[in-house]
């Protein structure tokens, strides 16, 4: 027996012993499946080496030759486990992938065990038989080809796993399992590059670098646990791929380890965090409120445990997270601090919907008040009208009598009017408040804003607020629902009074009526600050608002925008040239009993 013999032999036990280790330690496994049917292939191909080296003729040397015509079969095999091993298995899903890997495999095994076409007569050398070509060399480079093409695309997968892959320990499967690959595929290209045009004789290298290969795999995984579900293995999965971010950081307050979560989350690369100081994940308040004489980490060892304290985390572009933090200090057993453990859950977007939340209630809140009011100022309205034509009716009666000075009859006169405008006005202000059917007739735009300026007559005065009006006479009626268009104009006016207010004290503000080809044009334009470009298409959302909590619900523009699309209308906002911004109300021109569109709700004319 000579050393080649011996030394296939030997590998021939070996892979049969790891591969059955391997299969025993989980038998559920298919990775453990697929490297025992590998093993078992690569034991037997061994064992046919030897048997091919120590024959003792021609007719013994051809029958083991042919023997090992399974070796298709084990490249397939090969395949299939490195599909497993890089997370590629879904591609052999259906009967028809497994068919294209395994289908040419059986063809080229029956090939090689039932016919002359793809290998020759064995040849006697000194160290034992070796394969001999066949007269035609096409089937042989196609199987080869075949071979070799599988091993490179295995190679690119495991080296495309690698990349992508952020677990250390599949990293480290996935190179054991590349290394294995490596030397067979680099042999047997070899092989066949140089001992086919240069006539080398080699002996049976091919087998032996596949062999080698398998043995290897199985080597490490006997030896570092691959494949194996470990306490350690199984932690460090977990770890990697749990959703919240976690570091280790030293007692010197050194960050150790962080992983997958946390690097997203912060942005950072892994060689760009750790080793660094855990208070680069802290803002500037966050360390402002740590004690002067303690570090922000030997607070956090001293509390030894902390659960889920908020507090805010940088990122490495300097955008801020809300974090929700748990912490737990290791310690040895003579209680010397190893370290500790920080969990950190990124609550960013659950603080910013709590915080939406609670603006909406407080706004849905503020307009239930704002009802309130209103209705009580009908209430109060209703109540002024008897005194108010009391006064009307007793200073006719004194104007009547005969005798009076005239500067008593002119005083009774100023008397009777301003009753009567008082009274134009809680009448005015109890048709705005007072609940009103949707009902469209003909109406008089002009009108509907004359009466809404009556309400902010007063308050325009004081506030020195300018008014310049250009209602065009002609204006045509339209079908339109007055009361609505009424808590339109008072909605804008307000808005337009309010924003020139607070940024001058005072303002100018220009409303005009026109016809523009079939449609009702007003404009209100104002010299307040303007409109941010970023705020104009959010501005008609509901509860959308850019006053003080307490000074705006967000509600008024949006239902402004419903009830001029219930009646076919646009209204639409701009920034003036100068300063300011103009508000443009269109509405359409219906008097000859047109119909026009209806719709149920102002949830359904917000979504036309």
């Amino acid at each position: 027996m000579n050393f080649l013999a011996l030394t296939f032999l030997l590998t021939s036990w070996i892979c049969f012993f790891l591969g059955s280790w391997v299969f025993f330690q989980d038998t559920k496994s298919t990775l453990h499946r697929l490297f025992i049917l590998l093993s078992i292939i690569a034991s037997y191909l061994a064992f046919m080496e030897f048997g091919n080296l120590q024959a003792k003729n021609t007719s013994i040397a051809l029958l083991a030759l042919k023997l090992t015509g399974l070796w298709p079969i084990g490249i397939a095999l090969l395949f299939h486990f490195i599909l497993v091993v890089t997370e590629n298995s879904k591609l052999l899903k259906n009967k028809l992938a497994y068919l294209l890997l395994y289908g040419p495999a059986l063809a080229f095994s029956v090939l090689q065990l039932t016919t002359g076409l793809l290998t020759g007569e064995p040849v006697k050398q000194h160290w034992g038989w070796i394969y001999g070509m066949p007269d035609n060399l096409v089937m042989p480079a196609l199987v080869n080809a075949w071979a070799i093409g599988l091993a490179i695309v295995s190679l690119f997968m495991c080296i495309l796993h690698d990349l992508k892959t952020t677990e250390q320990r599949k990293k480290q499967q996935t190179r054991y399992v590349l290394i294995g690959i490596c030397a067979p595929t680099t042999v047997s290209v070899l092989a066949y590059a140089l001992s086919t045009p240069l006539q080398i004789e080699i002996p049976g290298l091919s087998t032996a670098a596949f062999v080698f290969g398998i043995t290897f795999v199985g080597y490490a995984i006997w030896r570092y646990k691959l494949f194996i579900l470990t306490p350690a293995a199984a932690a460090q999965s977990i770890i990697s791929t749990m959703s919240d971010a976690l570091l280790l950081i030293s007692p010197g307050g050194k960050i150790l380890t962080a992983n997958q979560a946390a690097l997203s989350s912060l942005g950072y690369k892994e060689n760009e965090l750790v080793g660094k100081s855990a208070e680069i994940l802290f803002s500037k308040e966050e360390k402002r409120n740590a004690l002067p004489q303690n570090t922000l980490f030997e607070q956090m060892m001293k509390t030894e445990s902390m659960r889920e304290i908020e507090t805010t985390f940088v990122t490495k572009d300097t955008k801020k997270l809300s974090i929700s933090l748990s912490t737990s200090a290791l310690q040895s057993r003579d209680n010397m601090p190893h370290g500790i453990v920080c969990i950190a859950r990124d609550i960013t977007e659950r603080k910013r919907a709590e915080e939406e939340k609670q603006r909406i209630e407080e706004q849905l809140n503020l307009a239930g008040r704002l009802a309130a009011i209103g209705e009580l100022a009908a209430g109060v309205a209703h109540e002024l009208n008897n005194p108010i034509a009391a006064i009307q009716g007793f200073a006719q009666l004194l104007a009547s009598q005969n005798g009076l000075p005239e500067n008593t009859k002119k005083d009774l006169d100023t008397i009777y009017k301003e009753a009567q405008r008082a009274g134009r006005i809680t009448q005015n202000l109890l048709s705005f408040a007072r609940r009103h059917k949707p009902e469209k007739s003909l109406v008089q735009i002009n009108e509907a804003l004359i009466k809404s300026l009556d309400l902010h007559s007063y308050r325009m005065r004081v506030e020195n607020i300018e008014l310049s009006l250009k209602l065009d006479p002609d204006l045509p009626k339209t079908m339109a629902d007055f009361y609505q268009m009424q808590q339109v104009f008072v909605n804008i006016i307000n808005n337009a009074e309010q924003a020139m207010t607070e940024a001058h004290a005072k303002g100018k503000l220009c409303i005009q009526t026109k016809k523009v080809g079939d449609m009702i044009q007003i404009s209100f334009a104002d010299n307040g600050p303007g409109i941010p470009e970023a705020n104009l298409i959010r501005i008609f959302d509901p509860f959308f608002t850019t006053k003080a909590v307490g000074k705006g619900t967000g509600l008024g523009l949006s239902i402004c925008y419903g009830i001029i699309k219930e009646h076919n209308g646009h209204i639409y906002a701009k920034n003036n040239n100068g300063e300011g911004a103009t508000f443009v109300v269109e509405i359409p021109i219906i008097n000859n009993g047109q119909p026009v569109l209806e719709t149920s709700s102002l949830v359904e004319a917000r979504r036309l």
